[in-house]
């Protein structure tokens, strides 16, 4: 999640302004600020510094109710990130104790609106929720073995985002709603529940059909079940709609070409377009990624490896991600007798650049 969408994730979900309005920028009370310090927490989850987050919000301060719901989203992630989930989930417990809800939403609760508190915000109303909060409460059962109940909630939350938009029709629900189907998609792909995944995409792109990132993530399912001539026509479509419009759009279609020769085995001319994705963008992980294991495939192990350490020596902020090193690390162990120090060496530099929710045991030492 980028920047913009940590933001977005984090903050509360409705708010109205009355008329006239104590809580605007020219407000003199520090408690009515309503931007507190998030751009402070921002900056450290955007590096990738989730213990200090979790160091600074585990202090007890008085702060007015949207700034505790900000600051406890934000302690949850954290958690989260950093595979602490009975941790997070115990941090999202404790926001929801006492509340009866009975088989209704629990964060639909008054204590999470702004008309609660007349005496903070005069004149506010709507949901100070941060997203952020309904989405970890849906996804941190499977990560404590409860599969089934991540679904229920995640469906719910798709039910939800969907009200929301039909009711505003605003553009931050319609991209909270992508982001709970991918959700959906990567959790039933990851059981090879494939038409699952299909179906949730293909009612996506009737709402819109335009979109370059959900087609190509329709042709790669395509791609998974074997329906190849499906797949050539969804990235045909995809390539209609990019031209022009950026390099991220270029490369999202360069790799869906590369995709397609990896698929017949054609090696040499998808390492040809994952080149052309790095020309035109350098720090491209996945390009990088895929253009290693081609060089694989076609047994050129000496080259795959020194794409992978080259793009952790180039764009080591970008590169370090688990699936390069994991596959790095395999391909030192293919190459070198005595993989374990070379291994060592990799993961001791590794230990000094990653982001602290990095899992170092990738490396498999």
């Amino acid at each position: 999640m980028d920047r913009d969408g940590e933001q977005e994730f984090i903050h509360g979900e409705t708010l109205t302004k009355a008329p006239s309005d104590p809580l605007s920028s020219s407000s003199s009370n520090p408690l009515l600020d309503l931007s507190f310090d998030a751009d402070e927490l921002l900056d450290l989850a955007a590096r990738g510094q989730w213990r200090s987050l979790v160091d600074n919000l585990s202090r007890s301060r008085s702060v007015p109710p949207h700034v505790h719901l900000s600051h406890l989203a934000f302690h949850a992630l954290s958690l989260h990130k950093l595979r602490r989930f009975p941790d997070s989930l115990r941090v999202l417990q404790s926001l929801i104790a006492g509340v009866d809800a009975g088989d209704g939403d629990p964060f639909d609760s008054p204590q999470f609106r702004y008309e609660s508190y007349p005496d903070v915000y005069p004149g506010r109303s709507g949901s100070m929720l941060p997203f952020a909060v309904r989405y970890l409460h849906a996804d941190l059962p499977q990560r404590l073995g409860d599969r089934s109940q991540s679904l229920d909630r995640l469906y719910s939350l798709l039910d939800f985002v969907r009200q929301r938009i039909a009711a505003s029709g605003g553009d931050h629900w319609r991209r909270r709603e992508a982001f709970i189907v991918s959700s959906l998609c990567c959790n039933h792909f990851s059981h090879r529940e494939f038409d699952v995944a299909l179906a949730l995409l293909r009612d996506l792109l009737e709402r819109d059909p335009s979109d370059p990132v959900l087609l190509s993530k329709l042709g790669h399912v395509q791609l998974q079940i074997g329906d190849l001539d499906g797949a050539r026509a969804t990235f045909a479509r995809v390539e209609k709609l990019v031209v022009g419009n950026g390099v991220e759009l270029e490369n999202l279609a360069g790799r869906n070409r590369a995709l397609e020769h990896l698929v017949n085995k054609d090696y040499a001319s998808a390492v040809r377009e994952y080149e052309e994705c790095i020309e035109r963008d350098p720090a491209d992980v996945v390009a990088l990624n895929n253009k290693a294991l081609c060089l694989l495939y076609s047994r050129d192990l000496s080259d795959s490896i020194k794409v992978l350490e080259g793009a952790l020596e180039r764009v080591p902020t970008a590169a370090v991600k688990e699936t390069l090193v994991v596959n790095l690390c395999s391909m030192y162990e293919l190459a070198y007798v005595n993989h374990g120090e070379v291994k060592k060496r990799l993961n001791n530099w590794i230990a000094r650049v990653a982001p602290d929710d990095f899992d170092p045991s990738c490396t498999r030492i």
